[in-house]
């Protein structure tokens, strides 16, 4: 900092004197204070400097102010919610999560194009065993579930492939279930705990209307709540849901299915169209079904046991049942996955289990 030798008289908003033959001047710049050489003394006299010394701290201060107005650039974590927002609820629930966690443990700035593969291999170790697990009645408070894991894992590589970035993903083994795993996660009601939970919905017509399409159709939470009026053909009876990965398809409502299409009826009523006729809220369904099964007796679950339990009656309690690929079809997955979920009970010649009781 250059030290004041000879003073003029002060100026309004700065400062100018001579030091080492040289011109300065001082102001005063969002608190703080600045120093500027303006030119040799031999060469510059008191009114020049004086006029520099105004140019240059007026451009400086225009400068902060035009800085200060700018927009503050958007972080690419947030760029990519932003990109999603059209999508279901439940999707965009699993990329705010896998958010949330990633700047749980690198810091709310976090950069993805900052992190190799060493940060996210630290990153998948503290989700295993410290990251707080948000379910209230898990008896585990730290340490994810494999599969959640996995899921924050291929969350961020969509993010890296969305930015066109090299993926940090590549090569970090991401846990995968065993056979005996998957089958134990299929999770359903039974015919017996389905009629309980619908007589007690029954208290909320939002919540049996909602029910009902979910036992009825097995869609999922999130195509439920994407449904809109003009989706509806009341001529053919059909509904038309988007699923995952925005594929459209027509779910005909007859047969077995006709209480969704009369749940479908009452719930339109009233409502204008482009809305949806469900609440969009993230989880609203499933918070919907704890409630309901708590006030029946009935063991928790969520809108997913709905779907399993759609999938498994359609294969051996319809008349006639539905073969796999009418199945896959119906419930939007490929052939080769249905068979993955499902094929340990198409195994079985004599199907057992309280799903297959009276």
């Amino acid at each position: 900092m250059p030290r004041k030798r000879e003073s003029s008289r002060p100026q309004r908003g700065f400062s100018i004197w001579v030091k080492d033959g040289s011109w300065w001047c001082k102001f005063s710049l969002n608190g703080h204070t600045q120093y500027a050489r303006l030119g040799r003394a031999s060469s510059t006299t008191e009114s020049e400097a004086e006029s520099l010394a105004r140019s240059v701290s007026g451009a400086a201060r225009e400068a902060a102010e035009k800085a200060a107005r700018a927009p503050k650039p958007i972080p690419l974590l947030d760029q990519y919610l932003a990109s999603i927002a059209h999508r279901s609820a439940s999707h965009r629930g699993n990329y705010a999560r896998c958010i949330a966690r990633l700047r749980e443990f690198f810091g709310p700035a976090v950069d993805p194009r900052k992190l190799d593969r060493e940060a996210v291999e630290r990153w998948k170790i503290y989700l295993q065993t410290a990251a707080p697990r948000r379910a209230k009645k898990s008896k585990r408070k730290l340490g994810l579930e494999d599969s959640t894991v996995a899921n924050h894992l291929i969350c961020l590589s969509a993010m890296f492939k969305w930015a066109e970035l090299r993926s940090p993903v590549k090569g970090v083994a991401i846990p995968a279930k065993t056979d005996e795993q998957k089958a134990a996660e299929i999770k359903y009601f039974t015919p017996s705990e389905i009629t309980e939970i619908l007589r007690v919905a029954r208290r909320r017509a939002v919540d049996y209307n909602a029910m009902v399409l979910l036992a009825y159709t097995g869609m999922r939470s999130g195509e439920l709540q994407g449904i809109k009026p003009e989706d509806m053909d009341r001529d053919r009876q059909s509904v038309l849901i988007v699923g995952k990965g925005r594929k459209p398809r027509t779910l005909q409502l007859s047969g077995p299915m006709l209480p969704a299409w009369d749940a479908l009826m009452r719930q339109c009523e009233g409502k204008p169209n482009g809305k949806p006729i469900f609440p969009t809220s993230t989880a609203w369904a499933t918070e919907r079904i704890h409630v309901v099964c708590k006030r029946g007796g009935v063991r928790d679950g969520t809108a997913h046991n709905f779907r399993h339990s759609f999938a498994t009656m359609a294969l051996f309690r319809f008349d006639p049942p539905w073969q796999p690929p009418r199945i896959a079809k119906w419930m939007g997955w490929k052939l080769a996955r249905m068979l993955e979920i499902y094929g340990h009970l198409l195994q079985d010649t004599a199907p057992s289990g309280p799903i297959f009781g009276a």
